[in-house]
């Protein structure tokens, strides 16, 4: 499968984009998830003091069970995800009126994807804690490498590893793990009731992006069987910036091995435009 991230074109709406989970958290940053709590009543004030009056004390109400809370589900999405192992994940975003497509598998700890820019298509392998780019013609404006690399260019790969400048960015989101942990579900966090989406059972958990609202996001997770997550949905306030993110093919593990060493270029990265 190919395997990649991307860098914006001219039009970008930002230098880079390295993968659809952490650009949407550029574009709409939010915070942890939390439950809010409704604000406690105002005590009354106190009667004035009546002559006592005997009277039959009503029957206690029965209490309600309390709701299910949504945050525990969202914990337990997590775990079920990085427990099943490998997924196939997609998807998009657009921001003012540009989008740009992510697809690939990913793992627990390495995973590939392809990320497509217009014209411009860039391929990324994490393994073994070691990330691996190569990118097209078209995407060139988007890397800067030291003197005497061209050689990316004509289909050989970099190589990063841990430390590297860039390293961080551009192995974000390709694995498993790191794409869960970037998506942003902002209190209030509603759970939403079950329902029937492309022949799956899910129920829904909804939030909000942004420490101000700036905008609302909903994961849908499998409803019958463990809690895997199916698809999540953000978009800012105005509607100027969504992504969508939707994973299948859960515990169908791919073989990611290393580009051969002739295949790779060691050099030092730089983002275009720093």
């Amino acid at each position: 499968m190919p395997t990649g991230n991307q860098r914006a074109g001219r039009s970008r709406p930002s230098p880079i984009i390295i993968a659809l989970v952490v650009c949407v958290l550029a574009a709409l940053a939010g915070g942890a998830y939390v439950l809010t709590r409704p604000a406690a009543a105002p005590t009354p004030s106190k009667p004035p003091a009546a002559a006592p009056v005997a009277t039959k004390k009503p029957a206690a109400a029965p209490s309600k069970p309390a709701a299910p809370s949504a945050a525990p589900r969202l914990k337990a999405v997590k775990a079920a995800a990085l427990a099943a192992g490998w997924a196939r994940v997609r998807g998009t975003v657009t921001m003012h009126g540009h989008t740009v497509t992510t697809s690939g598998t990913a793992g627990v700890h390495d995973g590939i994807q392809l990320v497509v820019n217009g014209a411009s298509r860039s391929t990324i392998e994490v393994i073994d804690f070691q990330t691996f780019i190569r990118a097209n013609a078209a995407a060139k404006a988007d890397f800067q490498t030291t003197a005497g690399d061209a050689r990316i260019w004509a289909g050989h790969w970099l190589r990063l590893v841990s430390g590297d400048n860039g390293y961080d960015e551009m192995s974000s989101s390709v694995t498993l793990g790191s794409g869960l942990d970037t998506l942003t579900l902002g209190a209030p966090l509603v759970l939403l009731p079950t329902r029937t989406v492309n022949g799956h059972k899910v129920f829904g958990l909804r939030g909000t992006l942004g420490k101000k609202g700036a905008g609302t996001a909903t994961l849908w997770v499998a409803a019958d069987g463990p809690p895997l997550p199916v698809s999540y949905a953000a978009a800012s306030a105005d509607r100027s910036q969504r992504a969508t993110v939707t994973w299948d093919r859960w515990g169908k593990a791919l073989d990611v091995s290393e580009p051969d060493a002739g295949d790779v270029v060691v050099t030092k990265l730089h983002w275009a435009g720093t």
